[in-house]
Parts: C-alpha cells; structure tokens; sequence
C-alpha cells in the first residue's frame, strides 16, 4: 500500500515538473515573440538568413522539399499516424495515445501567428518566388513546431519500445538533427527568419512536455 501512495505522489511530482517545465519554454517562446513581432527584426536574424542562402550545392534544393514536406501539415499527420501505429503493433498503446495527444495539441499552434502578427523575411530573401506565395505571419514557425513534435515523439519512441540498439541510435540521431535541418530548410527558402523556426521549436517542445504530463508512459526495462 505504501508503496502504491509513493509511487503515485513520484508520478504527480514527475507530472509537475513536467508541466512546469513545458510552461517556462511557452513563456520564452511569447517573450521571443514579443520582441520579434511587429517590423523589428532581431539581432542576427538577417545576418544567419543570409549565410543559410549562401550555401548551395547538389541535392539541396531536393533535401531542403523533403525537410519542409516533412514538417507540413499533410507529412506531420501521416508521420503522427504512422507512429500510433507503431504503438498499437508493438502493444503500447500509452504510447499510442500520447502520440494522438500531442498531434492534437499541434492544432494550438495555428492560433499563435494572429497574435504575434510577425511578419515573415522581406521579398528580396524568397528564393522562389514563383513556388511560394506566404500571405500568413510567420512566427513562429508552423513547420519548426511540427518538426519539434515528431522529434519529441521519436525520443519517447526510443524510451518506450523495445529497439535494437542500432534502431535506437538511428533513431535518436534523427530526432535530434530533425529539428535543426527543418529549421535550416525554412530559413533556406526565406519562408522564416531564424527567430521564427526557434519560436516553433519552442512551442513543439512545450506541447511534448504537456503531453507527457497529461498522459505519462512507462518505459521500457533498460536491459531490454
């Protein structure tokens, strides 16, 4: 008994803690907010745009679609399907279920850009103008806080199923660089500043956070 009353006050803590945290990363993310809304532009911001566009090369016209299709609305929803899949096939339907809340959670995001009314990169730095057409705000970022997303739901992919180790590296190496490379790929077309893709970050990193104190998980065994 006594241990069932402190393992459920460890997992209100754990539930706190993670609230907490998902709260300090939405308030950083308005306070970025407020000061790159508006026309003021950030200090680097132009700076970084530019070396991005810089760098050109074979193939990376190619890799950068791929990165924003990845981060847009129809590939975010079949990347978040797919992995409630993998939860329901692997028996881990918390997981599952954690997955379909933070893709829910997604949805606050489309609310953000109307109340920091932030305007995107000046025309000079679309690097196809005749592709794209951006009438919307841009901060923060829709494509960086789906990006966060799915690399959140790849971390906790690796903490909750069982993998082969080399699964598991993969994995969590493409969690991390996921979110770095989409950044890279919206500042590339001059669809964000770089200010922007960090708001996304911020706000996806927030909601994984949240969705983990709304719907905890048990891990795997570490000697899985």
């Amino acid at each position: 008994m006594s241990q069932q009353v402190g393992s459920a006050v460890g997992s209100a803590r754990a539930r706190t803690s993670l609230a907490i945290a998902a709260v300090t990363l939405i308030m950083v993310g308005v306070l970025l907010g407020l000061f790159a809304r508006g026309d003021q532009v950030l200090w680097g911001d132009v700076r970084m745009l530019q070396w991005a566009q810089s760098l050109d090369f074979a193939g990376l016209r190619e890799f950068v679609a791929v990165m924003n299709a990845v981060g847009g609305a129809i590939g975010g929803v079949i990347i978040a399907v797919g992995l409630v899949g993998v939860g329901f096939l692997t028996g881990r339907r918390d997981y599952a279920a954690l997955v379909a809340i933070i893709l829910c959670l997604r949805l606050i995001g489309e609310v953000l850009k109307p109340i920091f009314r932030s305007p995107r990169p000046n025309s000079i730095y679309i690097r196809f103008p005749d592709d794209h057409a951006w009438t919307t705000f841009g901060y923060p970022s829709g494509h960086a806080f789906t990006h966060a997303c799915i690399a959140g739901a790849l971390l906790l992919l690796v903490l909750t199923i069982d993998l082969r180790p080399v699964w598991r590296g993969s994995i969590t190496l493409l969690a991390i660089a996921l979110p770095l490379l989409g950044g890279f790929a919206r500042v590339w077309i001059g669809a964000h500043w770089p200010s922007d893709t960090l708001g996304g970050f911020l706000f996806g990193s927030a909601v994984v956070l949240l969705a983990l104190a709304i719907r905890p998980m048990r891990p795997h065994p570490v000697d899985a």
